[in-house]
C-alpha cells in the first residue's frame, strides 16, 4: 500500500508551501500553537523567521493587538518577542493568557478566527477553527499552527516547541468501483495550495498512518466526472472509508487517473483552494455549482468587511474559474465565499506582496 510521505505538504519556501504532514510546520508566522484549558485559553507565539533578519535584536509588540470574532485587545506595553539565534536567542516562545493583553481578549472555543495586527494596520497571522475550518480543540487540546496548515494535538507543548506525540492519526480509504469492486491503482489528488498525487493499491485500498490530525480532502476524477472526500480526524484516531466511483467500470476499460473537470457526470456544489496560494497579486479560484442559477463570489478581510465582489451572475451549472487581482490590497489573509442556491462555503487565501 502506498502511503503518504511526511515530507509531503510541508512548507518549501516563503512562496510555494502546502498541507504539512510532518510535524511542527512553522513558516513565516508567529502564532504556533492555542490551547484551551481549566484557566482560559493560551497561545504560544514565536519570532522563529529568518526575513525578519532581527540580527539578535528583540520584537516590541507596543501596540500590537490581536483581533477575534468578537473582540480587540492591545498588548501589554512591555511585552516583546526575541527570534531564536543572535545575542538575545533563547526566548522566543511566548505564552500568552487574557491577563497579557490590556482589557483580556475572548476567544470562543467551540470555533473563532484570530488575527494579528501591528500598529500600522498591517495583518501578520491569522487562524480560524470550528465550522468549515479546521475542527475546534476539545479542553487541554491545543491546535498546533504552521504556515497555512494547522493540526490538533492532544499533548500541548506551549511555550516549547510543537511535536507530534499526541498529533497523529491514520486514514485508510476503500475505494469501490460502479460493482463494489476494489478501483485498483487509481490515481488522485488532494485538494491544497499545491496539488499531490497518491494511488490505491492493487486491492483498491490507499492508507497514511502517522499523518497529522487535521482535515484533509481528496479529489476522484477521471472521464469527466468526479467526486470529493472531506475527511476529518482527530488524534489517535484509525478512520477507516469506504467510498464509491459508480462511473468506474470493473471491466477496467477506462484510463484511471485524475483528469480536469468538464462539468458532467456527479456534479457537485463545491469551492476549490485558489491557486497559486500565497499569491502576488492574481489568483484563480475553481468551483463547481449542480444547478444553473446566480452565482456570488465575495472576498472579506477577517473583520467580516467585503474587499471585494469576483463573481455576482446567473451562471449554468459545470465547473468555473475565476481570477482575483489584488493589487490594491495589503498583503495578509482573506476570506473568500461562494453563495449559489442554499450552497454556501469559505476558504481563506494569503496575499504576500
Amino acid at each position: 500500500m502506498r502511503k503518504l510521505n511526511v515530507s509531503c505538504f510541508i512548507l518549501i519556501t516563503f512562496v510555494l508551501f502546502s498541507n504539512s504532514l510532518k510535524a511542527n510546520p512553522i513558516g513565516i508566522c508567529f502564532f504556533s500553537e492555542l490551547a484551551f484549558d481549566s484557566t482560559g485559553w493560551k497561545l504560544e507565539m514565536n519570532l522563529n523567521q529568518p526575513f525578519f533578519d532581527q540580527q539578535g535584536d528583540s520584537l516590541s509588540l507596543k501596540g500590537w493587538y490581536l483581533v477575534s470574532g468578537t473582540d480587540t485587545a492591545y498588548f501589554k506595553d512591555w511585552m516583546y518577542l526575541k527570534p531564536d539565534y543572535g545575542y538575545n536567542s533563547g526566548t522566543n516562545y511566548l505564552v500568552l493568557t487574557k491577563d497579557s493583553l490590556k482589557g483580556g481578549l475572548d476567544l470562543n472555543m467551540k470555533g473563532d478566527s484570530l488575527g494579528l495586527y501591528s500598529p500600522d494596520g498591517k495583518q501578520w497571522d491569522a487562524l480560524s477553527y470550528g465550522n468549515n475550518h479546521i475542527p475546534a480543540p476539545k479542553l487541554n487540546q491545543s491546535i498546533c499552527l504552521g504556515y497555512g496548515f494547522f493540526y490538533l494535538d492532544n499533548s500541548p507543548t506551549i511555550g516549547a516547541k510543537n511535536d507530534s506525540k499526541g498529533a497523529t492519526a491514520s486514514i485508510r480509504i476503500f475505494l469501490k468501483d460502479a460493482a463494489g469492486k476494489p478501483a485498483a491503482n487509481f490515481l488522485f489528488s488532494t485538494i491544497t495550495n499545491h496539488m499531490e498525487f497518491y494511488s490505491t493499491d492493487s486491492t483498491g485500498h490507499f492508507q497514511s498512518e502517522n499523518c497529522l490530525a487535521s482535515k484533509y480532502s481528496f479529489y476522484f476524477g477521471n472521464n469527466g466526472k468526479f467526486k470529493y472526500l472531506d475527511i476529518i480526524v482527530q488524534p489517535g484516531e484509525v478512520k477507516e472509508v469506504e467510498f464509491q466511483l459508480d462511473w468506474v467500470l470493473p471491466d477496467n476499460t477506462q484510463i484511471q487517473g485524475v483528469e480536469a473537470h468538464d462539468g458532467l457526470g456527479e456534479m457537485k456544489y463545491s469551492l476549490s483552494q485558489n491557486y497559486p496560494n500565497p499569491f502576488n497579486p492574481a489568483t484563480s479560484i475553481s468551483y463547481s455549482i449542480e444547478k444553473a442559477g446566480p452565482v456570488k463570489i465575495l472576498v472579506y478581510d477577517l473583520l467580516g468587511n467585503k474587499i471585494a465582489t469576483i463573481v455576482n451572475e446567473f451562471q449554468n451549472a459545470g465547473t468555473h474559474k475565476v481570477s482575483f487581482d489584488a493589487t490594491g490590497l495589503t498583503s495578509g489573509v482573506y476570506l473568500y465565499t461562494i453563495e449559489s442556491g442554499s450552497f454556501r462555503s469559505t476558504r481563506k487565501m494569503t496575499l504576500m506582496k
